[in-house]
């Protein structure tokens, strides 16, 4: 069988772009987002009412063929599960529900997920944690010590953290930004002033390299 999806004018921002699309190999797995998983087997130009249109080729099961304009490609996004080899994924159907239920058996789990989650981060807030002290002179002096003047982001970034220890909740905090806006240098603070109230500080970290160089950046800081 034979499909053309198409949507002008369909909404971007979402789904694979059109850059990422000229980068994909012959066989690549994308996921349609009503349809299913089906395999990249690159572009065509096919007629529709009299018009001609550029579209992205996908292969589903049964050598099911589907055409995907390029207007519409915000449905399209890669294939990724992290624990299951590319080669080993079935293909979905097209034309039948099996996709569908797929797609409403994971959004009950993600509910499930999300009640559990709220679960857990109500008893948290139930829960009392350390009090530390406000910021002492040593505090103060460590912060005036670095080279670098404070980004905005980076100055908040530490407020925000010094005051949530300083409320005696359980410390349940996430600092995000790219490599060298001085996310190392707020977790500094924050170790500081947790050693400064006697508490043992652990920094974890996925690789022995990345231990390393914090282990030289903590040392040269302090």
């Amino acid at each position: 069988g034979r499909g053309v999806s198409s949507a002008r004018g369909a909404p971007r921002g979402k789904g694979i772009s059109a850059r990422e699309l000229r980068t994909l190999k012959r066989g690549d797995l994308l996921v349609h987002e009503d349809k299913g998983i089906g395999k990249f087997m690159g572009f065509d130009t096919i007629e529709v009412r009299g018009a001609k249109q550029e579209v992205v080729r996908l292969t589903y099961l049964d050598n099911d063929i589907l055409y995907v304009n390029l207007d519409y490609i915000a449905k399209l996004s890669r294939y990724s599960a992290a624990e299951v080899a590319e080669d080993s994924v079935k293909l979905s159907k097209l034309g039948s529900a099996e996709w569908q239920r797929t797609k409403e058996k994971t959004k009950r789990r993600l509910k499930d997920i999300a009640r559990s989650l709220i679960t857990i981060y109500a008893k948290r807030k139930k829960q009392e944690g350390f009090i530390f002290s406000k910021d002492d002179i040593i505090q103060r002096e460590m912060e005036a010590a670095f080279l670098y003047e404070d980004t905005p982001d980076q100055a908040k970034a530490t407020e925000d953290r010094k005051r949530y220890m300083e409320t005696g909740a359980p410390m349940d905090r996430l600092l995000c930004g790219d490599v060298g806006y001085g996310k190392t240098e707020v977790a500094m603070r924050a170790a500081m002033k947790a050693t400064l109230d006697k508490k043992q500080v652990a920094v974890l970290v996925p690789t022995t390299i990345l231990a390393e160089q914090h282990e030289r950046s903590f040392k040269d800081r302090l």
